[in-house]
């Protein structure tokens, strides 16, 4: 698992195999002379020159638990997972900026292959335009209707030309539906008195939404602690 974090051939690779020569352990552990505290050592401090610093706590841990090697392979599994995890991100976002320019086309390319093979019927999707059709423009009337459902979007409730962006039309959605009841609600507040302190009350607003326990009596609870001081 160490070894799938370096590149192959790279020097830091070669010394990873000759250190850890799994026919000389086995030998060892033969012959009853296998060292582990060495080899955990040796382990720990290969693989904090090669975590990034976040991990710093993690390998302490470890060297911090010298005389428990079972815990410290453990912890070191643990480790491995979470470097894995980092190169991962790593790579993904080195390869956003080339992978955004193909996106699209690639989007459109699947798409019209599952179009062309069957795979997908645009039932849902003709429905969808057909009941916005005397509204002009249809496609921005349609979109704004999806934004506009009291139920989260879903794929089994998205047109199919937009199956592909399920999580994006899910935060859009949940973000227009928080414009608009903020705006709603600082409009209400606006007939109780001045408007000086609207600005900071939409910023309340806005953080009390991001809470999934807020409830309209929180909302109700700030506009009257905002009339109070006006």
């Amino acid at each position: 698992r160490l070894l799938a974090l370096v590149p192959q051939k790279s020097s830091v690779y070669e010394r990873i195999e000759q250190e850890i020569d799994m026919d000389l352990i086995y030998q060892q552990i033969e012959n009853n002379v296998f060292d582990i505290e060495n080899i955990i050592r040796y382990l720990t401090d290969t693989m904090a020159s090669m975590c990034a610093p976040v991990r710093d706590n993690q390998v302490e841990k470890i060297r911090q638990l010298a005389t428990e090697p079972i815990e410290q392979l453990k912890l070191m599994s643990d480790l491995l997972d979470a470097m894995s995890l980092d190169l991962s991100n790593f790579r993904l976002r080195s390869l956003r900026r080339p992978l955004m320019t193909i996106a699209v086309d690639y989007e459109r390319e699947k798409f019209a292959e599952m179009l062309n093979n069957g795979m997908i019927q645009l039932v849902k999707t003709q429905h969808w335009l057909s009941c916005h059709a005397q509204k002009k423009p249809v496609f921005e009337e349609a979109f704004v209707s999806l934004l506009e459902q009291p139920t989260l979007l879903t794929a089994e409730t998205l047109p199919e030309t937009l199956m592909l962006d399920v999580q994006r039309m899910s935060e859009f959605q949940n973000e227009f539906q928080a414009n608009t009841l903020v705006a709603t609600l600082l409009t209400l507040t606006r007939n109780f008195g001045p408007t000086s302190s609207l600005d900071e009350l939409g910023v309340r607003f806005f953080r009390l939404l991001e809470d999934k326990e807020t409830v309209v009596d929180n909302l109700a609870a700030e506009i009257e602690r905002c009339v109070e001081r006006w």
